[in-house]
């Protein structure tokens, strides 16, 4: 009991709690306003973020532990390729915004070719977010915590079929997999309001992440 209590304090200095579970579950405003000393929820308009992972038919990158994404949407829209680390430690983060062409920017090209060793890099799997966003707020509109709810499909791509760099159609499902993500970051709130939104999120379906 006491561990818990001791990670919810921590988690309490703005750094979010997550949850997953299955697809469909919704979290409305109604149940949040609950939580305490909360007073009102205000809706962010909803975001929409697509995911392109790119490798070789055969998936060279993936067994050298390298990551290369194309995306859209955010923030963070453009190219970002990650590279391991020597013995496993830290790796390298690269970002480049998308070329006019359309293709691998030539400097993440460039680092990613001894692992391609010759092969087409394609898009092999497309991640797609629809992300709502509530902001619970309390006296004099004081914002206490942020919740964002993300509805997440993950395609498998048919990597034999060379596609557009970011394009909607690229390669053939060969499988789809959906599930909801939702993340509640404290701004003011206490431990009390992360502990009671825990309890809301895990009656209505969603667990507790490993790392959140």
């Amino acid at each position: 009991m006491t561990a818990t209590h001791d990670t919810t304090k921590r988690k309490s200095a703005g750094t979010p709690v997550t949850f997953e579970g299955p697809a469909g579950i919704g979290i409305e405003p109604r149940d949040l306003v609950a939580l305490p000393d909360v007073a009102a929820v205000e809706r962010v308009a909803p975001q929409d973020r697509d995911v392109f992972y790119h490798d070789t038919a055969d998936l060279r990158l993936l067994a050298h532990a390298v990551t290369l994404q194309h995306r859209t949407g955010g923030r963070d829209t453009g190219w970002r390729l990650e590279l391991p680390g020597p013995e496993g430690g830290p790796g390298a983060r690269h970002s480049a915004p998308a070329p006019g062409s359309g293709g691998i920017p030539e400097e993440l090209a460039l680092r990613i070719r001894a692992y391609a060793r010759g092969q087409d890099v394609v898009p092999v799997a497309h991640l797609r977010t629809r992300r709502h966003g509530y902001r619970l707020t309390g006296k004099h509109r004081r914002v206490l915590a942020e919740v964002t709810v993300d509805e997440v499909t993950a395609q498998l791509l048919d990597a034999e079929r060379p596609a557009h760099a970011g394009s909607a159609g690229a390669g053939t499902s060969a499988r789809l997999t959906a599930w909801t993500q939702v993340a509640v970051r404290p701004v003011r709130g206490d431990g009390a309001l992360v502990r009671k939104a825990a309890r809301t999120l895990t009656a209505a379906g969603l667990r507790r992440t490993p790392d959140g």
